[in-house]
């Protein structure tokens, strides 16, 4: 696995923050490889240090989208100015990384990220936490629950737990039966087009939040607009009560949601970042928090 190691400016509010940054090749389960982007502050020295930065974001990107959107490039110069490490990857089929977006279920998804995030820990002594958006965020969520000892937080922005049944009712009957059919299904969003996988249908019935929640231990700050079109907004409610119905004090999941916002929440990343980031801290300073099971 080759890596590669560079230096960079990030641009935050007016002032440059030198980073060092790291580029490998991750293989999966099935051979296909992920391109992943590693960036830490300059001061750090050596990634295997545990102390500065105190933790490190592993970020999940959208359907569609990459680890160079707008998202995770702005996210990943915030995080890197104040202080944390950041970890993305580009999705199968999505990016620099090999695959097609066909072949993507969400189980292939969650395995993924679960070689990424073994590929971070093997390098990364210190505390990790996900911050995703949409069906990544999904994915983190469900990897989170699988893999409780490694995740001290969460961050998710409009998660996409329910997408069987938005699919669905996107699709209607009808279009439920041509996709199935032809085993291919073309959806256009603000990124372009990509083409969707019938077994990616066949799968989601495994993946329901109502199963996910009462399992669910990870703390985690859930973003959500009121007017997401993709993401209706009581996803991220429903999810979070069923969390809180499991017992614990406190809950496991925060929701804070932006009466004008939309799926994308980009008008809001400012305010998202300054709430992430002190809910981030708290993570990182509280030893002991993430729960010791097997991972």
């Amino acid at each position: 696995m080759a890596e590669r190691a560079t230096g960079s400016r990030a641009a935050t509010s007016g002032a440059a923050v030198e980073r060092r940054e790291t580029t490998a090749r991750v293989a999966t389960a099935d051979g296909t490889e992920l391109a992943v982007r590693w960036a830490t502050p300059a001061t750090t020295t050596a990634i295997t240090t545990a102390t500065e930065p105190s933790l490190a974001l592993l970020y999940l990107h959208g359907l569609g989208s990459s680890q160079d959107g707008d998202k995770a490039t702005w996210f990943r110069a915030r995080a890197v100015a104040h202080g944390f490490a950041f970890c993305s990857f580009d999705a199968r089929g999505h990016g620099d990384s090999g695959g097609a977006v066909r072949d993507l279920t969400l189980s292939r998804a969650v395995a993924d990220a679960g070689a990424v995030l073994d590929w971070l820990t093997a390098r990364w002594d210190g505390r990790v936490a996900f911050f995703a958006s949409s069906m990544g965020a999904a994915v983190a969520l469900w990897l989170a629950e699988r893999r409780q000892r490694r995740f001290a937080a969460g961050v998710a922005i409009a998660p996409a737990l329910d997408m069987e049944q938005s699919l669905r009712d996107a699709c209607g009957t009808e279009g439920l039966r041509r996709w199935r059919e032809s085993g291919r299904l073309a959806i256009e969003n603000e990124m372009g087009e990509i083409e969707l996988g019938w077994p990616l249908m066949e799968d989601l019935p495994r993946y329901r939040p109502g199963e996910l929640a009462p399992r669910y231990r990870t703390p985690t700050l859930i973003f959500q607009g009121l007017r997401d079109d993709r993401v209706p907004w009581p996803t991220a409610t429903d999810f979070a009560a069923g969390c809180a119905a499991a017992g614990d004090d406190p809950p496991a999941v925060e929701v804070h949601l932006f009466a004008g916002g939309d799926h994308r929440l980009l008008a809001y990343r400012e305010t998202m970042w300054h709430l992430a980031a002190g809910f981030l801290e708290r993570a990182a300073a509280t030893r002991g928090a993430a729960p010791q099971l097997p991972p």
